[in-house]
Order: structure tokens, then sequence, then C-alpha cells
């Protein structure tokens, strides 16, 4: 009972650090569910006696032993033990131990060859039914003020489509930095897509300002992406080509979009 319980806590550290999550009560065949609830946490790992503020890219998904640590204040620190070795493509994700609070004290207990560790490998989320280089197609949606909504109206200017449910704690912690982007390129369409309501919707979308459209009640582009893990955001050009997907949230992520719609408005 005790590993199952410290497997669950550790699932919980992982999420929140690239924050993904599968919808309860989505309307659509769900075939595996991996989720776990996103907690507050600190945000460094340490992999192989290195600091990162998210785990590599690369070996995000490889077998990994690992012990969560809980530092004096609460927070968790997952501690990463990888048989490879860590590569200068993984090294851009690294924070210099001087920069890091009590470094010395948190790499003298990773290093404790008694710690407990649990050997685990996290899923890779599935991929959509639309990839990069794949046409969007026609549609026909209708947003949260009962407007309808199709492709033919979005063409001639990037699309944003940020796929997202009321019980998504990650969808909504990253809505307010979402709609800075408005203001960074404003020749854009952007739509916040959600199978709840418009009334499920109004007071997370009041309280937390998010601008994007929200297009509401949606099946229409929630099935034919296939999303299966929220938040799941896709970036369309101008002629309706997908052109990046983003399953889950960090910061890394969120950067990368926003420069790639950047390069997208400018095409």
């Amino acid at each position: 009972m005790k590993r199952i319980l410290f497997l669950l806590i550790m699932l919980c550290s992982l999420s929140a650090l690239d924050f993904a999550q599968i919808p309860d009560g989505m309307p659509l065949k769900i075939e595996a569910q991996t989720n776990a609830t996103p907690k507050p946490a600190k945000d460094m790992v340490i992999v192989n006696g290195v600091f990162f503020s998210e785990m590599p890219p690369r070996i995000k998904y490889e077998v990994l032993d690992v012990h969560l640590y809980k530092d004096k204040d609460g927070h968790s620190i997952p501690f990463y033990y990888w048989d490879g070795t860590l590569q200068e493509e993984d090294m851009k994700y690294a924070l210099p131990a001087d920069e890091v609070e009590g470094a010395e004290e948190l790499l003298a207990i990773y290093r404790n060859p008694d710690i407990k560790k649990i050997r685990m490998q996290e899923q890779k989320p599935k991929e959509l039914l639309l990839k990069v280089g794949d046409s969007l197609g026609d549609f026909s949606v209708q947003d949260a003020s009962g407007r309808q909504w199709t492709q033919r109206e979005t063409l001639g200017k990037p699309l944003v489509l940020n796929f997202w449910y009321t019980g998504c704690g990650p969808c909504i912690m990253e809505m307010p930095e979402l709609s800075t982007w408005l203001d960074i390129c404003p020749d854009a369409n952007y739509f916040a897509v959600t199978w709840n309501t418009a009334d499920q919707i109004r007071k997370i979308v009041a309280n937390k300002r998010f601008l994007f459209t929200q297009i509401v009640g949606d099946e229409v582009l929630w099935k034919r992406m296939g999303v299966e893990q929220t938040p799941t955001t896709v970036l369309v050009d101008k002629k309706g080509i997908v052109r990046k997907v983003e399953i889950g949230t960090n910061e890394r992520k969120r950067k990368e979009l926003l420069e790639c719609l950047k390069e997208l408005v400018k095409e």
C-alpha cells in the first residue's frame, strides 16, 4: 500500500512540471487514462546530479529511478537517476548550481547511497489524429455568444486552438498567460475549444480574463483532432494547415508555441 501511495505522489510531482490532464466525463471514448491531478510543487528537478527547471524532453519518457524529496518548506523535488548520459541538448534546460538555494545540501542528499528509489516510466501522450502538415479541414462551430464560425472565416490568419474543460487545473492555470498572446500577435484568430456549455465556463473565463473566443459544446474540432488530454494547443497556419501541436503545458512549451505563432503571422 505504501508503494502504491508513493507512486501516486511521484506521478503528481511529474504532472506539476509538465501539466496534462485527461478530462473526466469527456463525451468521447478514452482508451487509456494516465493522468494524475497536478499538485503545487517547486519548479525544479535533479537529474544525474544536475539541476533543471523541468525534465529535459529527450529523456522525459525514459525508464528512470526516482526519489521524491520534500524540502523544509514542503516543496516536492523529484530526484531522477538515469542510466543514460546527459547531452548538450539536455543541458540547455540546466540550472547553475550557484543559482539554487541550498544546492550543496540537496546534492548531498541526492548522492546518499541509501536513498529509497522507485523505478518508473512516464507514458507518452497519445498522438492526435491530425498531425503537423495535415489540413484542419472545413468546420462549423458555435461560440459562447451563439455565433457560428466556419473555416472560411479563419483563413488568411493563423488560428490558435486551445482545448480545455472546466475540470482541468493546468488549463485554467495557463489562461492568463495565453491571453497575453492577443496583444503580442493581434493578427491571429484564437479559439478556446471546450465541450462544456457557455454557462459552465462563464465564471472561470471571467475570473481568469481568458480572452480567446470560447467555442462551447464542441465535438467537431475535438473529435477531428482526436484530443484526449488537456490542455492541448494546436497552431494552424493561414492556409488551414496544422503547423505545431503541444499536449500538456509548461513554460517551455508555451514559449515555443508563441515563437511559432509569431513566425506564422509573418508568413
